[in-house]
């Protein structure tokens, strides 16, 4: 399994209109055989456009990985672009809040 970063530059949308499925799209298209974006980050916009980061996980054999790890199964599982998809939370608990960002480095 391998964890790496691409940057790049997304041409500015015309007020920043539909952003979700434009941005889906062209991510999409950076993306080989058997990668999967882990984070995607808008670092800062100028006239150029939308300067990204891309969290990529790869792997030769990603079933194998899948199998150990849940979250990877569910990733590469998923129907369409999970990293993308909008889905509005029915409730709000703002007593406590937990961030993990975990990068096996084996």
């Amino acid at each position: 399994m391998l964890v790496s970063e691409k940057s790049f530059v997304i041409p500015l949308v015309d007020g920043h209109r539909n952003l979700l499925p434009y941005l889906a799209g062209i991510i999409l298209k950076e993306l080989q055989g058997g990668e999967y974006p882990i984070r995607f980050v808008i670092t800062k916009i100028d006239q150029q456009g939308y300067h990204c980061e891309l969290g990529i996980i790869s792997a030769i054999n990603l079933q194998d990985a899948a199998s150990k790890l849940p979250a990877i199964a569910k990733l590469i599982n998923s129907a369409g672009n999970a990293l993308f998809a909008h889905n509005k939370r029915c409730y709000e608990n703002a007593a406590q809040f937990n961030a993990v960002l975990l990068i096996p480095t084996g």
